[in-house]
C-alpha cells in the first residue's frame, strides 16, 4: 500500500519500493501527483487529503520558525490539482497515531 498526501519535498524515483510505504509530498504544481501515480503505477495507493485550519497551519509554520506566509501561500494550492481524495484527515481532529489507524482502517474496507 501507498498513501500520497500531505508534504515531502523530492520528485518520485520509486523504481523498487517496499509496498508499506507513504509519500508524503506537498503538491505546489499540478503535474506532481499524475508524476507521482505514474512512478507508483501497478501499486495499491490511497490518496490521501490532510489538512487543518489556516489558522493553525500558521501557528505551527511560526513554531517551527518557517519563513511567514509559506502556509497561506499554500494552503489552497496543494489541494487545487482536480483530484478525488480517497479519504481526508484533519490533522487537529486527534492524534498522528490515531490519524494513521484512521487511514489504515479506511484501506481495509476498499
Amino acid at each position: 500500500m501507498f498513501v500520497v498526501g500531505g508534504v515531502l519535498g523530492e520528485h518520485p524515483a520509486p523504481a523498487c519500493v517496499d509496498l508499506e510505504q507513504h509519500v508524503d509530498e506537498l503538491l505546489l504544481t499540478p503535474d506532481l501527483l499524475p508524476t507521482w501515480m505514474d512512478a507508483l503505477s501497478g501499486l495499491e495507493v490511497l490518496l490521501v487529503r490532510v489538512t487543518c485550519p489556516l489558522v493553525v497551519a500558521e501557528q505551527r509554520e511560526r513554531a517551527r520558525r518557517n519563513p511567514s506566509g509559506l502556509a497561506r501561500g499554500h494552503y489552497r494550492m496543494v489541494h487545487d490539482h482536480g483530484t478525488t481524495y480517497d479519504m481526508t484527515v484533519d490533522s487537529t481532529t486527534g492524534t498522528p497515531a490515531e490519524l494513521a489507524r484512521a487511514v489504515l482502517r479506511r484501506q481495509l474496507v476498499r
